[in-house]
């Protein structure tokens, strides 16, 4: 099994970037961009960024936190950063960072510090109970709209896995629905996995795959109007094999590139593997596109969004 499928079950730090930034202002990714630059500029060779640096960094982002000397939204910022980061310690100090800004009063901390709980890839069984009774409270409680619709997708994502909870995809999918019936932020997330979901063989009784693919297809086009770079990705792979409804195997290609400039090759891997048939064209989301991609801000989407709207008028 191809390790790549790991970001399809577990949590990708793109995922929670792109969480952080939907619960924040739109100073979040330029933020983030800082604490990006400030984090190359300590990495020493292949050992990256030190451990007693990033305990520094915790120790003074908590206490600046603490006295208003910096907001929430760029202590969060500076969270994703770490994070991003991928090493042990990196993961480690991002995890106490947020349940320093949790204590602090930060709801989006207590988001954000939940998914890691549940996601993580080596998250302890209890960690993930801990995870899911945030997420329910969180659900239930919370007076933020963009939160409870954050803490129902998470859920959504556990269910589908089982991770803290037993697995239960029917759950996930009613999760998701209603995601996309309350509206808001991380619907492009639902789509995608409601996209996905209708794309599994038919069971025993449906005639024909043909109408889940034109509904998968749908997902996918709503979720990629919401900026979702899944979506992007899924559609791009139904074009570029000839499954769309109007198959356009150029778009196809455009659409691959251009969710692979925001490194999203874990996901484009992930469905090649499953479809083995996709035209040569989806190695466009290998080298070149990747490496120039590296460092550029998800604004992107905003402006994929005009550039592609047109291409989706279809029935």
């Amino acid at each position: 099994m191809n390790s790549n499928r790991s970001a399809f079950t577990c949590l990708t730090a793109a995922d929670l970037a792109d969480i952080a930034a939907s619960l924040c202002s739109s100073m979040f990714r330029a933020h983030l961009d800082t604490w990006r630059d400030a984090l190359q500029g300590r990495a020493e060779g292949a050992e990256g960024v030190p451990e007693s640096y990033l305990m520094a960094m915790r120790k003074v982002i908590s206490a600046e936190a603490a006295d208003r000397s910096i907001d929430f939204e760029d202590a969060i910022a500076a969270v994703i950063a770490i994070h991003a980061l991928g090493t042990t310690a990196a993961r480690d100090t991002a995890a106490h960072l947020l349940q320093d800004l949790q204590l602090l009063g930060s709801e989006t901390a207590t988001v954000l510090a939940a998914a890691l709980m549940v996601h993580e890839p080596d998250a302890g069984a209890a960690a993930r109970v801990q995870g899911i009774s945030l997420l329910r409270a969180l659900r239930l409680n919370s007076p933020r709209v963009d939160v409870r619709a954050h803490a129902t997708l998470l859920l959504a994502d556990a269910y589908r896995c089982g991770f803290g909870i037993e697995k239960d995809v029917q759950v996930a999918l009613h999760l998701y629905s209603v995601a996309l019936e309350e509206g808001g932020c991380g619907t492009g997330r639902a789509h995608f996995h409601l996209g996905t979901w209708l794309l599994r063989t038919p069971t025993e009784g449906e005639r024909s795959h043909g109408p889940r693919i034109a509904k998968a297809e749908k997902h996918f086009r709503d979720g990629t109007d919401a900026g979702c770079m899944r979506c992007v990705a899924a559609l791009g792979l139904l074009h570029a094999k000839g499954r769309a409804n109007h198959p356009d195997v150029e778009l196809g290609r455009e659409l691959l590139e251009l969710a692979a400039n925001v490194g999203l090759v874990p996901v484009i891997d992930q469905y090649a593997d499953a479809a083995p048939a996709v035209p040569a064209a989806i190695t466009f989301h290998r080298g070149k596109w990747h490496r120039r991609a590296r460092g550029k801000s998800l604004n992107f989407v905003q402006g994929l969004r005009n550039l592609l709207r047109s291409s989706f008028q279809m029935a």
